[in-house]
Order: C-alpha cells, then sequence, then structure tokens
C-alpha cells in the first residue's frame, strides 16, 4: 500500500514538472534567440516601405518590433526617395532600451524618372557601434538596384553583409550577381561575407537547373532551404562561404505564425509579402 501511494506521489510530481514544462514553452517568446552567444543577421525585402508606411500601426510597428530582435539587419524595398531615413530608424528602435546604429545607401533605379529604392542597415549598439558602407560600382548597369556593401566590426570578428533585391524573372541579373561575388571575396577576404536579399528564385520565376548552373550556387553555402512567401515561393536567401557557414543556420520568420493574432494573409501581405530572413550564428 505505502508503496503503491508512492508510486502515485511520484507520478503526479511528473505530471506537475511536465506541465511546467508545457506551460514554459508554449509562453516563450518565439522571437526570442537559442543562446545569447547566437548573433543574428537578418535580411528583410519590406516591400514599398515609405514614411507613411511606418507610421501605419499593421506595418512599421511590426517591422520595428521584429527588427529589435536582430543583432544587425539589412532591409531591401525602402521607398523613401532622396529622404535621410537613418534617425527614424535609429530613434524607433532605440524605444524599450535597445540602441541601434543605421546607415543607408543611395537610392538606385534603372531607368530615370522609376520609383526608386535604397538598401538600409542597422546594428544593435551591443555588437557594433558603427556601420560603414560602400556602393557596388555598376560600370555595365548589370542591376536595376546594385546593393550596397556595408561593413560591422564586432569583438575579434570583421563582417560584410551584401543585400540584394533582384528584378523577377531576370536571368541576367542573377548571373551577373557573380561580379558582386567575386568582388567581396577579391577584397575583403578578411571578412565574413554574408549576401542575402530577394533573388526571386522560386519556381514561379526560376528553374531549378538554371540555378544550379550559377558558380555561386554551387560553392556557396545555401542557409536557407524553406519557402520565404506566402505563395510557397523561396525568392529569399541566405548564403556564405563555407568556413562562414560552420555554426550557423538559417530561419525563415514566418509571419503568420509570428503574429497570429493580426489577422489572415490580406492584412499580413500589408506588412510584407516577403517574409524576413536570417542567419543565426555561434562565432567562435
Amino acid at each position: 500500500m505505502k508503496n503503491s501511494l508512492n508510486l502515485t506521489k511520484t507520478f503526479l510530481w511528473i505530471c506537475i514538472f511536465f506541465l511546467e514544462s508545457c506551460w514554459t514553452l508554449t509562453t516563450k517568446d518565439p522571437l526570442s534567440k537559442e543562446s545569447e552567444r547566437i548573433l543574428r543577421i537578418c535580411f528583410w525585402n519590406v516591400q514599398n516601405l515609405s514614411l507613411n508606411h511606418l507610421k501605419k500601426e499593421g506595418k512599421g510597428n511590426y517591422i520595428f518590433e521584429f527588427s529589435k530582435t536582430c543583432d544587425l539587419i539589412v532591409y531591401s524595398e525602402i521607398r523613401s526617395g532622396n529622404t535621410d531615413i537613418v534617425q527614424l530608424f535609429q530613434s524607433t528602435l532605440g524605444k524599450g532600451g535597445k540602441q541601434f546604429v543605421c546607415e543607408e545607401g543611395i537610392s538606385k533605379g534603372l531607368e530615370e524618372g522609376t520609383r526608386t529604392e535604397k538598401y538600409l542597415a542597422c546594428a544593435n549598439k551591443e555588437v557594433s557601434e558603427e556601420i560603414q558602407k560602400e556602393e557596388y560600382v555598376d560600370e555595365d548597369n548589370d542591376f536595376a538596384r546594385p546593393p550596397t556593401l556595408f561593413f560591422v566590426n564586432i569583438v575579434g570578428k570583421k563582417i560584410l553583409l551584401v543585400p540584394f533585391h533582384s528584378t523577377p524573372g531576370d536571368k541576367e541579373e542573377l548571373k551577373n550577381f557573380q561580379k558582386v561575388v567575386d568582388l567581396a571575396y577579391k577584397k575583403y577576404s578578411d571578412r565574413r561575407i554574408f549576401f542575402g536579399g530577394d533573388f526571386y528564385t522560386g519556381t514561379q520565376y526560376q528553374k531549378g537547373e538554371f540555378l544550379v548552373s550559377l558558380p555561386y550556387f554551387t560553392y556557396l553555402k545555401q542557409l536557407i532551404l524553406e519557402p520565404t512567401t506566402f505563395s510557397n515561393q523561396s525568392h529569399g536567401l541566405v548564403f556564405t562561404d563555407k568556413m562562414s557557414a560552420v555554426d550557423c543556420k538559417g530561419k525563415v520568420w514566418k509571419l503568420d505564425s509570428l503574429v497570429p493574432t493580426m489577422g489572415g494573409r490580406k492584412e499580413l501581405e500589408k506588412v510584407s509579402d516577403h517574409f524576413p530572413i536570417s542567419a543565426e550564428c555561434k562565432f567562435k
């Protein structure tokens, strides 16, 4: 009888332990990192982001809330013309205790009179106090939106972030991106280099056999392996050399999982029709 009572008590304690564990798991912030030792490097096409969009609760607020969880983040499709939005991003991201430093690229457009966009990079000041930039010199007009190269130095590590927003369905741009890759490794081989953004490589625009014919798709390590849009397309990529990819994992931040209270797909696509993506790296 006594043994039976002891077994019952043990069983109850096990049940209580698992209930507490389940509660902890269900209440854990889905945006939290697995470890504070991990550096989260994010890329996000924020879909026609303008100053007016940033003031809207359903778009700007969510973009800033997610961005605060990144140690480094580079945005594409910033549609603010020649407006300096660095101060706006720094002050808004800084609300809540964290401080960020940001740097923007030059507005770009292939043809005069067309809407232009620029790249913007921000860093948590706990990681880096400064971001430097260099515009890719597009002598042959290979790209509608040539990359801005962003340089970040963290303790013991030098990092180069190269964002890219390609033209949907444009094979030549994807071929010509090899020039950017070659330049980055020729001039900045002392850095850990991460290329990321929207390459529009889903089956909606490109075939697999074409992609594997691109050299950088073969010898660089692709970190994003799952769809990056609501339409189940793999347009977003983060890739780097295999040495820099050691202890790095790619992650897709699906908006419908992160913001289940916001509504259906139509509402979430007002934030962006592209999910933010990241490289989660544990640098030694």
